[in-house]
């Protein structure tokens, strides 16, 4: 009888185990939460008290500054003129936080 590789043993384990991390990646990242899109204490806490609140937007998987300022309903010049470095939708990532102003 042959004597058989560990590697066939633990082929199988480590393909459940990427196929759990992406569906755990991916499941987080499909929505479910909102709690990601609520401004936090330090967005909030501009100078003193009577000061605005800044408003964010997290990104989401397959987002673009277009869709995001329609969906947030600013328009695309002030969404970019709040954070140019996202002129270049290459630089976009889900999770990033953009500003939305005031």
């Amino acid at each position: 009888m042959a004597h058989r590789s560990n590697a066939r043993l633990l082929a199988p384990i480590a393909l459940v185990g990427s196929l759990l991390a992406v569906a755990i990646i991916t499941g987080s990242s499909l929505g479910g939460d909102d709690s990601a899109t609520k401004p936090t204490d330090a967005e909030q806490r501009v100078g003193s008290g009577n000061a605005k609140k800044t408003r964010t937007t997290v990104v989401k998987s397959g987002d673009t500054p277009s869709a995001i300022a329609e969906r947030e309903g600013i328009s695309m010049e002030r969404l970019l003129e709040l954070n140019p470095r996202i002129a270049d939708p290459r630089t976009l990532h889900a999770g990033d936080r953009l500003k939305l102003g005031p």
